[in-house]
């Protein structure tokens, strides 16, 4: 991915919450797999230029998280950006398309279905439109 020019990337809350296991161990694997394969980005240094989304998603949704609301903040800033996420309750279609779906089959008990999600500008500005109208 980083030949092309890419890479995964993740803000300090999610960090955090991927990080948190019952045992250093779990700790310390998970750790080593964000310092080795995700860039963390700062979100929170950029919070000035997210003033058009705040209204926009507290209207739409708002009850989510603040780590939710960094996610897309991120998504809003840079554009093609995809979010994967096993979280499809808290990012609505209204402004996100849905790229794509894969499951992993963990076992008997533990299938996960994790989407690719994309911040569509248009579907935003029609959003906006309607909100900040009222």
């Amino acid at each position: 991915m980083k030949q092309q020019g890419r890479a995964l990337v993740t803000i300090p809350s999610v960090a955090f919450e991927f990080s948190r296991t019952d045992s250093i161990a779990g700790y310390d694997t998970r750790a080593n797999f964000i310092k080795n394969f995700l860039d963390i980005y700062p979100i929170e240094k950029h919070l000035q230029n997210f003033i058009p989304l705040i209204p926009v998603l507290q209207r739409l949704h708002g009850k989510m998280s603040y780590s939710d609301f960094l996610l897309y903040c991120c998504l809003y800033q840079f554009q093609g950006s995809m979010l994967l996420t096993e979280n499809h309750k808290d990012f609505i279609p209204t402004i996100l398309n849905r790229y794509g779906i894969f499951t992993i089959d963990r076992g008997e008990r533990d299938i996960r279905n994790i989407a690719m999600y994309i911040f569509d500008h248009k579907k935003f500005e029609r959003a906006a439109e309607d909100i900040l109208k009222t």
